[in-house]
């Protein structure tokens, strides 16, 4: 079944259907899934206007790991509030694992991918650089069946539900669990994908635990299951961010930027008016209002402030730490944050703005 974000105008993107049915889980790996993809056709660089805009709307192919608020939240306000009609892209979003984003950043079949999986493929050599986030921190909280779990320490031997192996929400449940006193190595991981399927998991029992992003966790809560503890201050690196490919950048600069724009812009409002901005995004999502109200100041607190929609040297380092201490393959291997990071289009913005760059990266 396809979960398709935006009822009316965002949908599943039709040419990514080979690489992954929208919001299902990837097949196997096999020999023959393990030939390359066929890159999409390159766009030719954009023209612009002799006052600098798009003649005419420009598709984004964006791609997101989940369709919880940490996503939505920004995105529906950009959508719902003009910010990216008046830029003159039509962003389209799908729900795809970061895996497969990454193998569709690389490939050119998608334009916008999530920060994990450009963090990853530009360890590995990929031509993506990280170019926004709107999070300067983690937001998992880690939700339990009082029916198995009593206390913390009750989690060792139980299953435990991650949406995938090495993403955020696995490091962020290990550094749950140790701040907890449970060793992360003594549970049995049990990888689920999205959170519809670890809702479904602790509801009907199988599961003893699992960390979710604030409305998930909100749901079950609800429903009995009681929140623990949080990632917040333990697990501390840019999230919900998106990056691109090399080429994308240079060959579609103004529309990065007016997409880069759209965004800031969506976050400023969310700051203003948080209580319209939950309701902007309950209406776009279809997701319970009263649900997204209560989850919506928690997705602000980790919201970054003083570099809004950038992070600092050291947030981006220890993020790109974290991908290699749980790499095998890249174990040990230091990478200059230039292969990594590109904020030029988004410090230019941010000073059309009027927005500060306090300790970011890159800041001229």
């Amino acid at each position: 079944m396809q979960r398709c974000f935006w009822r009316a105008r965002w949908v599943c993107i039709g040419g990514l259907a080979a690489l992954v049915a929208c919001g299902q889980p990837p097949p196997a790996p096999s020999a023959a899934a393990a030939r390359p993809l066929e890159p999409a056709a390159v766009q030719a660089p954009e023209a612009a206007n002799p006052g600098g805009s798009v003649a005419a709307p420009v598709t984004v192919r964006l791609a997101v790991p989940t369709l919880d608020l940490d996503y939505t939240l920004p995105l529906s306000v950009s959508e719902q509030r003009g910010y990216f009609r008046e830029a003159g892209i039509d962003v389209q979003v799908t729900e795809m694992p970061s895996a497969a984003q990454t193998a569709a950043l690389i490939n050119r079949e998608l334009d916008l991918g999530c920060s994990g999986c450009v963090f990853v493929g530009a360890g590995r050599g990929a031509d993506v650089r990280y170019i926004f986030g709107p999070y300067y921190t983690s937001n998992f909280h880690l939700v339990v069946n009082p029916e198995r779990v009593r206390t913390p320490t009750d989690l060792a031997g139980q299953p435990v539900a991650i949406g995938g192996v090495g993403n955020s929400g696995d490091l962020a449940t290990r550094s749950i669990l140790a701040s907890l006193g449970v060793d992360p190595t003594s549970v049995t991981y049990v990888n689920l994908g999205p959170s519809s399927a670890r809702i479904a998991g602790m509801v009907s029992g199988q599961i003893a635990g699992t960390a979710l992003l604030p409305d998930p966790a909100i749901r079950l809560q609800r429903q009995g299951f009681p929140i623990i503890a949080n990632s917040t201050k333990l697990f501390v690196q840019p999230q919900g961010g998106f990056g691109a490919h090399v080429d994308y950048l240079k060959q579609r600069d103004a529309t990065v930027k007016g997409w880069l724009r759209a965004m800031l812009r969506g976050l400023l409002f969310i700051q203003q008016d948080p209580a319209a901005a939950a309701d902007i995004a309950a209406e776009a999502t279809g997701l319970d209002r009263d649900i997204v109200r209560e989850a919506a100041p928690l997705v602000m607190g980790a919201m970054a402030t003083g570099d809004l929609g950038g992070s600092s040297e050291r947030e981006l380092q220890e993020a790109m730490k974290l991908v290699t201490d749980n790499d095998p393959e890249l174990k040990g291997k230091e990478f200059p944050l230039d292969r990594v990071v590109d904020f030029r289009a988004l410090r230019e913005v941010q000073r059309d703005l009027g927005i500060s760059c306090e300790g970011g990266y890159a800041c001229q």
